[in-house]
């Protein structure tokens, strides 16, 4: 009977330390699983960010063209004349704490390229047609900027020359 027991003892104590090492390995793959859950975490809610804040430096820019297109009227219908509006806030926009400034800013730039006698659709001498081209640059939080540029056709009759 004695011989049983002890081919049976040192079988147990093997066990014991297989089931500690075991465990470890366990602990350390889910801690390894859980820091890397946390880094794409981390990494898509930058990224997220990042998007958010170009999609406003796209409306911003969006904004200076509207902008720009309804004062079409203060630039000189002069070739090569061109009227540049400094950094303008976008009104709504966040303000930055540290320096008092929104967020969401543009600057536009709106140029004269030259006029045609026709205007499609009207009597010919009658109206004549400006062209402009308005330059918008957006910008938002964390350096995001986006540039955009319009043509700008304005029909108005030739003997009054007020664009408004």
């Amino acid at each position: 009977m004695m011989a049983v027991r002890a081919s049976t003892i040192p079988a147990r104590a093997a066990q014991r330390g297989a089931a500690l090492v075991v465990g470890l390995i366990m602990l350390v793959v889910l801690t390894i699983l859980a820091i890397t859950g946390m880094s794409i975490a981390s990494t898509e809610l930058v990224m997220a960010g990042t998007e958010q804040d170009r999609v406003r430096a796209f409306s911003a820019a969006e904004t200076g063209v509207e902008r720009a297109s309804r004062a079409l009227g203060d630039v000189p219908t002069v070739p090569g004349a061109e009227v540049t509006v400094a950094a303008t806030d976008v009104e709504g926009s966040s303000v930055n704490t540290s320096s008092g400034a929104a967020t969401e800013q543009y600057e536009t730039t709106t140029r004269y390229r030259g006029s045609t006698q026709i205007c499609p659709g009207s009597s010919s001498g009658k109206v004549q047609s400006f062209h402009f081209e308005v330059e918008s640059v957006g910008t938002a939080a964390r350096g995001a900027t986006s540039t955009h540029t319009q043509g700008v056709y304005l029909c108005n009759p030739v003997f009054g020359q007020n664009l408004n």
